[in-house]
């Protein structure tokens, strides 16, 4: 009976000992698939945040040149008004100025 209560507690020991090493593998084996699943999202998470940069560089300088166009182009506007201004103030030849009926 002492042998029997020995091999009973030895398998007893083994089967523990192998459950132990399946949850292990199993746990170890879903761990490495979860690391693998976030490298990728962080891979596509660095490649989303490099085109937001590239876009961002692009709409800066973008908006640089539109501010440098509205700049020349208010200043050819107040060219032009000034213009517009002295030509009214100068007074037209006789032969074309309107005469009244």
């Amino acid at each position: 009976d002492l042998n029997s209560n020995m091999l009973d507690l030895v398998r007893a020991t083994k089967e523990t000992l192998d459950s132990l090493q399946q949850d292990f593998e199993d746990q170890f084996s879903a761990g490495q698939e979860r690391h693998t699943a976030l490298l990728d999202k962080q891979a596509t998470l660095r490649a989303t945040k490099k085109e937001a940069l590239d876009l961002h560089e692009r709409l800066f300088a973008a908006v640089s040149h539109m501010q440098k166009i509205e700049s020349l182009l208010k200043s050819r506007i107040k060219s032009v008004q000034l213009f517009m201004h002295r030509m009214g103030e100068r007074a037209l030849p006789e032969s074309q100025q309107l005469q009244a009926p």
